[in-house]
């Protein structure tokens, strides 16, 4: 019994000592609390089924799902996009529009990095008037592990998102929110899992995104490819939802793209966004996609219905026009607009 005490006690020094000569211990540690903290956090709690403001504009905004990913492009890079439905206002139809901003930068030798997402709209239509919808965030991420071009980040967000408990008034409820993430990546590989939205004092929203993406080069172009899985606990049943997507991009100057958004749009309605975007130069580029499954929105005098948008007060599923500009911060890591 001594004997085999003795052989795990210096089974265990020689481990520690492997991992000291290797710079190993003293980084897993901190890694490892790192997993323990976002694990506990990730756990599904009970919620109710809500629309997010924020979180809907993913497909283009990234970093509005996931708060680690601030940073990880190693450039700063400011993207804005315009939502409009129609897209040229007629007389006698209603119009809706939503304006998005997401920026992100790295910091600190691009060991962290900080970031703001801001959402202003006016999507609802009730009989009272217009809804006014409202979400804004703040995110820092840190990258925890780095090795031969792999990464590892976390990272949190804070703020307020509009929650749509829409009244006879056409009043909001305004919550603060508060989410988590972690995010890893390889030049071809991106792997993420975040629950972006948790909300302070209420028992709302708070669903589990699960992201994967893969590049391949063909030919002259790269082909980008993923999914993002969204779950829910609904307290007595849970709810399943996917988005595939892909994107190819031209020489880094023209980009086409398809995303099946079945995690929702207006109201969790599905989307069918198509995409174009076109590269001006390395650094700047416009995006136009459309909605082709876009619905409308009707009011009564207590709630709103979506509808297909054939009906007559909406004319056409939203448009989506978007800039996005990446500063080179002097590292020569230009993104490129691939990942």
């Amino acid at each position: 019994m001594c004997h085999i005490v003795r052989m795990k006690k210096n089974k265990i020094a020689s481990t520690s000592s492997f991992l000291a000569s290797l710079g190993l211990r003293h980084r897993l540690l901190p890694l490892t609390s790192y997993l323990l903290l976002l694990t506990s956090y990730l756990i599904p709690h009970p919620s109710l089924a809500q629309q997010e403001s924020l979180r809907m504009m993913y497909p283009n905004m990234p970093l509005s799902i996931n708060p680690a990913r601030a940073g990880a492009s190693k450039v700063a890079s400011v993207t804005g996009f315009y939502r409009k439905k129609p897209l040229f206002t007629v007389p006698g139809l209603s119009n809706f529009s939503q304006q998005y901003l997401s920026f992100d930068m790295p910091i600190n030798d691009e060991n962290w990095g900080i970031g703001f997402l801001g959402f202003n709209g006016n999507t609802y239509g009730t009989s009272g008037g217009i809804a006014s919808n409202l979400g804004l965030a703040v995110v820092v991420s840190k990258r925890v592990w780095n090795s031969d071009d792999r990464e590892l980040f976390v990272g949190a967000n804070i703020g307020t998102n509009q929650i749509p408990v829409i009244t006879s008034s056409g009043n909001t409820d305004l919550q603060g929110s508060y989410g988590v993430g972690l995010y890893y990546q390889t030049p071809i590989f991106q792997l993420g899992i975040s629950r972006p939205s948790a909300y302070f004092g209420t028992s709302s929203t708070v669903p589990i995104y699960g992201q994967v993406q893969f590049l391949k080069e063909i030919g002259d172009g790269v082909l980008r490819v993923g999914s993002v899985l969204r779950y829910q606990s609904l307290g007595a049943t849970s709810e399943y939802k996917a988005d595939v997507y892909a994107i190819y991009w031209v020489r880094q100057t023209v980009g086409f793209g398809i995303w099946s958004q079945n995690t929702g749009a207006e109201m969790g309605n599905p989307a069918l966004l198509g995409l174009v975007q076109i590269g001006l130069s390395k650094n700047f580029m416009l995006t136009y996609g459309y909605d082709f499954l876009g619905k409308s929105l009707s009011s009564s005098s207590s709630s709103i219905v979506s509808s297909t948008s054939t009906q007559n007060d909406s004319g056409s599923g939203f448009h989506q026009i978007g800039i996005r500009y990446d500063i080179d911060l002097g590292n020569g890591k230009s993104n490129g607009f691939r990942p």
